[in-house]
């Protein structure tokens, strides 16, 4: 009985809820007041990459997800991060989410995902600036609470809000921690980098590199029209980046019924399925404690004792099998997580999209277009040059 008790404790034990990350109300909001006053001119973009999904992380036997799902996860928590930097716009310039690195951005926010359902998310993130300073890596991890898929109110809003919050808290942290030359370094390395990817021959000794350090040596002239020309594409630049998150927004709006449906389901079949296996396992201890005992209880020189054996042993047997019969609901329970996790897939497949501007097309997926603009950019400051051999169609 004692063992039974121990064990039905072990069963039901309940989970100890995480919230990783630093970020503190107090802390916050000082911070936020001391950056409001920070210069428009000072003020970082930031560019969030799409998450890594985290395959290798995904665990086959318990199917809390499936690779259809993190792929469009990673894409859904990206925007969720920009959302959330955007709401503050007297601290970041801009924030955009962006297919890769390949890009010149103020700061940079990258990560994997660690764990999701719709019970736990987990992410890994790192934040780091143009001049190659690390800010932080952190894993921030979230429970939902139990009352939330069946509240109403909070039915339709994110559970993992808190996750993208203490990001932001703590991005905003640390960027208040750093003294305006420090910023105004970063910004002004953001700007170099750029235009040494126009014309190097210029701008390649504006900028010292030691152990993935960069910084600034000189700065060009004031009028400087080299200079001039590529803030000029990097306006262009900003407009893509503009235009680019309609695509992502179109994507999360797409995706975002079915991915809370899912999240819903998910969230009821993983505590399902924790269920049918407990019940497993009392199960299956209790019948084997029956039958051990309905074993001895042959031995015993009392007839009445060996008939309580036999009918222990029998009821053992029964319990043994109801446990069995509980394991096989719960691999119900997972055909059905597999199901839904298809079933979202499908709803989400890659779509071509096109992006017109005034003075050229690009087309395909995010990502194809997103590396055309990089090497685009080089063509019409070329072509503004009057140095293009093959001239861009404009």
């Amino acid at each position: 009985m004692l063992l039974c008790a121990a064990l039905l404790s072990a069963c039901n034990s309940q989970p100890v809820r995480n919230s990783g990350g630093s970020g503190t109300g107090a802390t916050s909001a000082s911070a936020a007041t001391q950056l409001s006053r920070l210069p428009v001119k000072l003020r970082p973009t930031v560019a969030i990459v799409v998450l890594d999904p985290g395959f290798e992380t995904l665990d086959k036997d318990s199917r809390e997800s499936l690779p259809a799902i993190r792929r469009s996860e990673s894409h859904f928590i990206a925007a969720n991060i920009r959302d959330r930097l955007r709401e503050e716009p007297e601290i970041w310039h801009a924030a955009h989410v962006v297919p890769d690195r390949s890009g010149i951005n103020d700061v940079i926010v990258s990560g994997q995902i660690r764990h999701s359902d719709g019970e736990k998310l987990s992410v890994n993130v790192s934040v780091e600036d143009i001049t190659g300073a690390h800010w932080f890596t952190r894993t921030y991890t979230e429970e939902v609470p139990d009352w939330h898929y069946d509240d109403p109110l909070s039915r339709n809003s994110d559970p993992f809000a808190k996750v993208y919050d203490r990001i932001a808290d703590d991005m905003r942290a640390y960027l208040a921690r750093l003294q305006s030359a420090q910023i105004s370094e970063i910004k002004n390395v953001s700007e170099i980098r750029f235009a040494e990817r126009f014309v190097p021959e210029v701008y390649g000794d504006y900028l010292t590199v030691e152990n993935g350090q960069y910084n600034v040596t000189r700065l060009p002239a004031e009028g400087d029209p080299v200079i001039e020309r590529v803030r000029e594409i990097r306006k262009r630049d900003r407009l893509f980046h503009d235009r680019l998150q309609v695509n992502y927004d179109q994507f999360n709006a797409r995706l975002n019924n079915p991915y809370s449906r899912w999240r819903h389901e998910s969230y009821v079949q993983q505590q399902e399925l924790k269920k049918k296996k407990s019940e497993a396992v009392t199960r299956g201890v209790l019948g084997a404690l029956a039958v051990v005992g309905g074993v001895l209880a042959q031995g015993s020189s009392s007839s009445a004792a060996r008939t309580a054996g036999v009918i222990g042993i029998g009821a053992g047997g029964l319990a043994v099998a109801s446990g069995f019969q509980k394991n096989a609901e719960a691999k119900i329970h997972e055909a059905q997580l597999q199901q839904l996790a298809e079933t979202l897939d499908s709803t989400v497949a890659p779509q071509t999209i096109e992006l017109h501007e005034e003075t050229f097309q690009i087309t395909g997926t995010v990502e194809e277009q997103y590396q055309q603009w990089q090497e685009l950019m080089g063509q019409i400051y070329q072509v503004e040059q009057g140095a293009a051999s093959d001239p861009v169609t404009l």
